[in-house]
C-alpha cells in the first residue's frame, strides 16, 4: 500500500463525496476544512493540523470505511469539531488526539466502532 503525505496550506473546501485511505494531510497554519462532504475510510487516514489549528465545518462528516482513522493535534494548536466524526463500522476507531479539542458537533462510536 502506497502512504502519501501532503502538506495543506489555505482554505479547504469539500463538495460531494470523498473516498480516501492511505493518506496523511498535514495542515500548516490555522485552517477549516470546510464545505459539504462524506468523507468515508477505506483504508488508514490521518489528519494532522501542525500549528495554528484546525476546524472541521459543520458540513464535514468523516466515517469508518473498510479501516480506521486519526485527527491529531499539535502543542497547544485548537482542533475544533463542528461536524461529525462517527466510528460506525464493527472493530474500526476514529481517533483524537489534541491538546485543546473542543466539540461542537457530533462524536459519535456505533454498530462495534469505537472513539
Amino acid at each position: 500500500m502506497d502512504f502519501v503525505f501532503d502538506l495543506v496550506y489555505g482554505f479547504q473546501y469539500l463538495l460531494g463525496f470523498v473516498g480516501v485511505g492511505g493518506i496523511g494531510l498535514f495542515f500548516q497554519g490555522a485552517q477549516t476544512l470546510g464545505g459539504t462532504a462524506d468523507i468515508v475510510v477505506d483504508s488508514v487516514i490521518s489528519l494532522h493540523h501542525v500549528a495554528g489549528g484546525l476546524t472541521i465545518g459543520p458540513g464535514i462528516t468523516l466515517r469508518t470505511g473498510t479501516s480506521s482513522g486519526s485527527i491529531h493535534g499539535s502543542g497547544e494548536s485548537p482542533l475544533v469539531l463542528q461536524g461529525t466524526v462517527s466510528a460506525q463500522t464493527s472493530g474500526q476507531y476514529f481517533q483524537v488526539h489534541g491538546t485543546t479539542f473542543t466539540n461542537e458537533g457530533l462524536l459519535e462510536a456505533k454498530n462495534g466502532g469505537a472513539i
